[in-house]
């Protein structure tokens, strides 16, 4: 049935399903829960929320899963073919994802039902791990469609509403977030030899690095070149060489000496990427090339803000890569910077998502660890109790864990 809808319809769109659409969907499949457990003793309320089934379903997400991993999601408008036309290359929008999550949703729904009428405590094992991936599941899909991203560019000194959505509109949001620092810290660069006449680093092929220190030594393309000075915040000194000064303009530099291992020319300078506020700094060698420094690569970036919402609420810190903080509903991410200005960026950019089912999300996946743990507790005293020697028992599968009397 799906693969007939995918074909006839094609992609399902979720957006009509924020909220409140998204609560009543959850609603229905609630109440539709309800109603199959009133026929708990019919023959077909034991199919659907037996084990059988049950697995059957989570097989199948499985395999859609393992589809996902190796055919790339790009979209039936950007791959057309075949394959877009029956929803492999948008596994999460096509209409058989949604069928069985949405028969899945009900059939453990069922199962927690079905078990939940002869309650035991003893079954605690069981309540977890149904409840969490039940919770997991119904919460993770029916909030997709209210997950927004947006990206927000801040800058230094001062206070943002706007952010570009991910289709590139611009909104304003119900949340500000204000900039006091943006502080970036940067790795020594490297060095490297240019060919001046194409532009490209040698060997063209996989090009040699030398990684900058207080001193070193490498041998790139014949050439034996050593650093006999680093200064990692740099500025010119005014005579041809630098000096050591730590502010937002400076840059790295290097004093190197190169000698020819075919000649024996020996060149000596100095040699700086430069920033935005001081020129770059290279050293020519004989053969038509140059003794370069690369890009400085971030070691770490992080934005001291402070977001606020007009009903009041408040949060500030410092924001850092795999750091984000939380603000109700909107979590910020540190996204990026101005990578041209280097440590002269004079913005920072944060990415905010706004989730308002995060938080059963989390219960999902906590009760699921609980349960997991729960049934290696649970399976250690079923391995001694069938130990003892006496005679076992044991129940079916789908009528819970197993039992010695």
């Amino acid at each position: 049935m799906g693969a007939v809808l995918q074909l006839m319809f094609g992609d399902i769109e979720y957006s009509f399903l924020r909220w409140p659409v998204s609560g009543l969907a959850g609603g229905i499949i609630i109440l539709s829960v309800a109603a199959f457990s009133v026929y708990r003793g019919s023959r077909f309320f034991r199919w659907f929320s037996g084990v059988r089934f049950n697995v059957t379903l989570i097989a199948a997400l499985t395999v859609m899963g393992i589809v996902m991993g190796l055919i790339p999601q790009a979209g039936a408008a950007e791959i057309p073919g075949l394959p877009a036309r029956f929803g492999l290359l948008s596994v999460t929008r096509s209409w058989p994802f949604a069928l069985i999550y949405v028969t899945l949703l009900l059939s453990l729904g069922t199962v927690v039902v079905r078990r939940a009428a002869g309650f035991r405590w003893r079954d605690y094992a069981f309540y977890l791990n149904h409840c969490g991936l039940w919770l997991l599941l119904f919460s993770a899909g029916l909030g997709a469609a209210d997950l927004r991203r947006y990206k927000m560019v801040v800058p230094v000194g001062g206070v943002e509403r706007r952010a570009q959505g991910t289709g590139g509109e611009t909104v304003e949001l119900p949340v500000a977030v204000r900039l006091n620092s943006l502080d970036i810290e940067e790795y020594p660069p490297a060095l490297a030899v240019l060919d001046r006449a194409s532009g490209t680093l040698i060997p063209a092929t996989h090009p040699d690095y030398m990684q900058l220190g207080d001193t070193g030594r490498a041998i790139i393309g014949g050439r034996d070149i050593s650093v006999t000075g680093y200064i990692h915040h740099a500025v010119p000194d005014g005579r041809g060489g630098y000096r050591e000064a730590v502010m937002p303009a400076s840059a790295p530099a290097a004093e190197v000496t190169v000698r020819d291992a075919a000649t024996g020319a020996v060149v000596a300078g100095w040699v700086s990427y430069g920033s935005a506020a001081q020129p770059a700094a290279s050293l020519d060698i004989e053969g038509g090339h140059s003794v370069v420094m690369t890009r400085p690569e971030p070691r770490r970036f992080a934005s001291d803000i402070a977001a606020f919402t007009p009903d009041g609420r408040r949060v500030a810190g410092v924001l850092e890569v795999n750091r984000p903080m939380r603000l109700g509903h909107w979590r910020f991410y540190q996204y990026g910077y101005d990578t041209d200005a280097g440590r002269m960026s004079q913005y920072s950019v944060i990415e905010l998502v706004y989730d308002p089912w995060a938080l059963p999300v989390y219960v999902g996946i906590a009760l699921l660890g609980a349960g997991a743990v729960s049934m290696l507790w649970s399976g250690r005293r079923g391995k001694s109790c069938r130990n003892n020697g006496k005679h076992t028992a044991h129940r079916r599968l789908d009528d819970g864990p197993q039992e010695c009397k």
